[in-house]
C-alpha cells in the first residue's frame, strides 16, 4: 500500500512538473510574439534586422571606402572628392515607409546645415525617372545619388534602409552606423560630434 501511495505521490509530482513546464513555456511563447512588429506600412512601430552571420560593417575609426555614383542630373561624384569635408551618406528607397518619415527631417537640416555638411542620399536600385519624380513631388532640394546596381550599397553593407553613416572631414568614419529613420535633432546632435 505504501509503495502505491509512493508511485501515485511521484507521478502527481510529475504531472505538475508537466503542466508548470508547459504553462511556462506558453507564456515564454506568448512574450516572443510581442516582440515582433510588422514594420511595413507603420513608421512608428519598432523593428529588428537579422543580418547574415558573415556580415561585416564599416566601424567608427575606419577610412570610408571610395565609391563613384551619378546624380539625377547626370553629374558624377567620388567619395573621395568630399575629402576635407563632413559628410552624412545616407542610403534609402522611394518604397521604403521609415526612408519617407525620415526625408522630410533630412530637408530640414539640408536647409539649416548645407554649409556645414555635404549630404549624400544613396537610392539603392531604383530608376532615376521613379527617383527625380519622387523626389519633384516632395519637393527636396539636398543631393540625390543613385546607386542603380546595388555595388555601393553591398560595399557598405547595407541590409535595412534608412541606414546612414558620418564621415568626418579626415574620411573615417567618426559615428557608429545608423539603421532606421533619423530625427533632425539626431543629425544636429551627430554633426557637432564631427571634426
Amino acid at each position: 500500500m505504501k509503495k502505491n501511495m509512493i508511485g501515485i505521490a511521484v507521478l502527481v509530482i510529475l504531472a505538475a512538473m508537466l503542466v508548470f513546464n508547459l504553462i511556462q513555456n506558453h507564456s515564454e511563447k506568448k512574450k516572443e510574439e510581442k516582440q515582433v512588429y510588422d514594420v511595413s506600412g507603420d513608421t512608428d512601430a519598432k523593428g529588428a534586422v537579422a543580418y547574415p552571420e558573415n556580415a561585416t560593417f564599416p566601424e567608427t575609426g575606419e577610412k570610408a571606402k571610395d565609391f563613384e555614383v551619378q546624380s539625377l542630373d547626370g553629374k558624377t561624384l567620388r567619395l573621395s572628392d568630399l575629402r576635407g569635408k563632413k559628410v552624412m551618406l545616407n542610403f534609402w528607397a522611394t518604397w521604403c515607409p521609415p526612408c519617407k518619415k525620415e526625408m522630410p527631417e533630412i530637408e530640414k537640416f539640408n536647409q539649416k546645415h548645407q554649409d556645414d555638411i555635404e549630404i549624400v542620399a544613396v537610392n539603392i536600385q531604383e530608376s532615376g525617372d521613379k527617383v527625380k519624380k519622387f523626389i519633384d513631388q516632395h519637393h527636396y532640394h539636398f543631393p540625390i545619388y543613385l546607386d542603380q546596381n546595388g555595388q555601393v550599397s553591398n560595399e557598405y553593407s547595407i541590409y535595412a534602409i534608412p541606414t546612414t553613416y558620418f564621415i568626418g572631414s579626415d574620411g573615417t568614419f567618426q559615428q557608429p552606423r545608423h539603421s532606421g529613420p533619423m530625427t533632425y535633432s539626431f543629425m544636429v546632435e551627430t554633426l557637432q560630434k564631427l571634426n
